[in-house]
């Protein structure tokens, strides 16, 4: 769960790098856009890996219909032009609320000693 973590980071982090960096240098701004996908292929990867694992979240599941639907009405067309980019911020911030519930869940709960009085 830790690596998927850290890999979660790293994708999450390079397009909004990319993105600063693309104010000096717009070149930059097309390779932000390039690695929203590649972020969203590596999220979707990443679920994939925690449901087929032992990670049975519900969550995982509503994310996946919701990733489903996003594609769904994509391929269906129509006039979404903010839907077609707010989704897929929504959807990385979805699965970045997923692991870290799912890190929560694993963590071991200290044991509380109940005190011994005579």
């Amino acid at each position: 769960m830790k690596a998927i973590r850290a890999i979660n980071y790293i994708v999450l982090i390079t397009p909004i790098l990319l993105g600063l960096i693309g104010l000096q240098d717009e070149d930059f701004l097309i390779f932000a856009a390039l690695s929203v996908m590649v972020t969203g292929a590596a999220q979707v990867i990443m679920a994939l890996i925690m449901l087929l694992g032992k990670h049975q979240n519900p969550l995982l599941f509503s994310y996946f219909a919701i990733v489903g639907l996003f594609f769904l009405i994509w391929w269906l067309g129509g006039d979404y032009d903010l839907y077609i980019f707010a989704v897929p911020v929504i959807l990385a911030l979805y699965f970045t609320y997923i692991v870290y519930a799912q890190i929560k869940l694993e963590k071991p709960k200290p044991e509380t000693e109940i005190p011994f009085s005579e």
